[in-house]
């Protein structure tokens, strides 16, 4: 190894090992902890809660015949599907 490689390796450990001695020795004294204080709790007491009245519900004439309901939008095809039957979709989505 090269002499100016040593040096410069002596010289970077004694500095960080000075920066770390003289933190420790000259630095801020720990810190300590403080007594704990007990903390007043308050104490709510929530007043009963009184039941819900049942809804009254008022008969309506009812039809007897079932709802007509609306025929399917779309027919569905009878025959197997073309490749050119697919939904096209827009570049975009």
């Amino acid at each position: 190894m090269r002499r100016d490689l040593i040096i410069g390796l002596i010289v970077s450990l004694l500095l960080h090992g000075g920066v770390t001695w003289l933190s420790e020795a000259f630095g801020h004294p720990a810190l300590k902890a403080k007594p704990k204080q007990e903390e007043k709790l308050i104490q709510i007491e929530m007043p009963p809660i009184e039941p819900d009245e049942p809804e009254k519900v008022v008969a309506e004439d009812q039809p007897d015949t079932p709802l007509e309901f609306a025929p399917p939008c779309c027919p569905r095809p009878s025959g197997p599907a073309a490749p050119g039957d697919r939904p096209q979709r827009s570049p975009g989505a």
